[in-house]
């Protein structure tokens, strides 16, 4: 029997656009990256909202698109898809903070422009990419990609790219990873992989938290809440869920969208905070928040899997930190090593080779030496310093074909201050908050799911 990919259309009274965390703990400072952001913006009418983003090289953020979009529903099967480009009439004014509080100390005010980046037909090649992959991996099962019309409902293109008119400070650097790198025969995410989500969101009691949350979720494609149909990278499956031995009708699901469960019951990302990022580990991204379940069973992520390649095409750079800041108090330095990762989002290939600018030794510089990145690949570097440093500046070179540098300090303070410049402000005054829309980040209100449901009219788009 042939045996095709398996496609499924979502019901669309069944999910609320959000993410944020319910049930969620505290997270430390110390786990905090500023690669994870949290922004505000405005719409036509002047409405405040509130998203997640991975901030790039301090120029871009990785967002939902349902956080700068409206969503449209092509019709002839295809599920519910987002038009990026209209961005809601919004004033394309942005509020971007770092930091583990939700009203951060560290608060940059500036505005920003949508990046057209999408190449839908270089999408599907993607998929297709890795798609062939598992067939090739399954020779027995005789999968198919040869179904009519097989990428209706695959793709929901919730993903989006900002770049900043002003760019940002940013210590940390992280890798955006595919599911299935094809480029080098790596599958960097598989079944039974377990991730931490962190977020600003409402939390159980539908309150915003002062402090960032997180809680873990996974991958497990033989739990009851999951369909064949759903993507899970790798793992192909009989029609009821189970492992698929080659004797019945073997699918694999495509969707540009991965559904994980909850380790604590009902801990889960909720309204407030789409478009953050998931971390695989320390400095690797795989994917953004997109929507949950109503009853808080699952949440599913927009993986970047297939849309890694245009979005570097966009960028077109080795991304790394703007700069890395040493700071001590009474010859006492908080943190004497500091690692972030170094991508190349180009299309050719670069030569890294980092190395301190007019060294006087009082920093060491390891990984990526020599290192040829290809496109889309990483490495890590960690920049220590050494005993006996005395305060200065400097600057990390990664010797790539932009001659991209990092600025090094090593600062004595007389304590941490609040704010900065470049835009920068004290974000903890009560007011900034007054003006939010709590039902947003793609969440449903009450109201509005009474007129989905009444009218089958499209899916409420206040976006938080």
């Amino acid at each position: 029997m042939k045996k095709l990919l398996a496609v499924s259309v979502l019901a669309a009274l069944t999910t609320t656009q959000a993410s944020a965390v319910s049930l969620g703990t505290d997270v430390d400072e110390s786990d905090y990256r500023d690669y994870i952001v949290r922004f505000e913006t405005q719409d036509s009418d002047g409405a405040t909202s509130t998203c997640g983003g991975l901030l790039v090289s301090g120029e871009y953020i990785v967002t939902a698109a349902h956080c700068v979009g409206e969503s449209y529903n092509p019709g002839n099967g295809v599920s519910n898809a987002y038009a990026w480009e209209i961005d809601q009439g919004a004033s394309n004014a942005i509020s971007v903070y770092q930091g583990v509080k939700y009203n951060a100390n560290k608060k940059i005010e500036t505005s920003y422009s949508i990046v057209n980046f999408l190449d839908r037909d270089n999408t599907e090649d993607e998929a297709y990419a890795e798609v062939d992959q598992v067939i090739a991996e399954n020779p027995t099962f005789s999968i198919s990609r040869d179904a009519e019309d097989w990428t209706k409902g695959a793709f929901q293109y919730d993903i989006a790219v900002l770049k900043l008119n002003s760019k940002l400070d940013q210590s940390n650097n992280a890798a955006m990873l595919q599911s299935y790198t094809s480029t080098t025969d790596t599958w960097n995410v598989n079944n039974g992989d377990s991730f931490t989500f962190r977020g600003w969101g409402l939390d159980e009691n539908g309150a915003t938290p002062d402090t960032m949350q997180q809680t873990d979720i996974y991958i497990d494609y033989s739990h009851e809440d999951m369909a064949s149909a759903d993507y899970v990278p790798r793992v192909v499956r009989e029609s009821d869920n189970s492992s698929c031995t080659g004797d019945n009708n073997c699918t694999y699901g495509i969707f540009d969208f991965i559904t994980l469960l909850p380790s604590k019951p009902e801990s889960v990302p909720q309204s407030g905070d789409s478009g953050t990022p998931l971390e695989i580990k320390p400095n690797s991204i795989y994917a953004i928040a997109k929507r949950t379940a109503f009853d808080n069973k699952w949440v599913q992520f927009t993986h970047l899997s297939w849309y890694l390649s245009d979005i570097a095409n966009a960028i077109n750079k080795v991304t790394a930190p703007t700069g890395v800041t040493f700071a001590y108090n009474e010859n006492q330095i908080d943190t004497k090593s500091h690692t972030f990762a170094v991508q190349n989002l180009t299309s050719l290939d670069e030569n890294i080779n980092p190395y301190i600018v007019n060294d006087n030794g009082e920093f060491d510089v390891k990984g990526c030496e020599n290192t040829v990145l290809k496109p889309l690949e990483s490495c890590e570097i960690t920049v220590t310093v050494n005993d006996g440093a005395e305060q200065t500046d400097t600057s990390l070179a990664l010797a790539d074909t932009n001659d991209t540098q990092i600025t090094i300090s090593y600062t004595k303070v007389a304590e941490a201050g609040n704010g900065g410049g470049d835009g920068s402000t004290d974000g903890d005054d009560s007011d900034e908050l007054d003006n939010i829309d709590s039902s947003g980040g793609g969440s449903f209100g009450i109201l509005s799911l009474l007129i989905l449901a009444g009218l089958g009219l499209k899916r409420c788009q206040s976006r938080q």
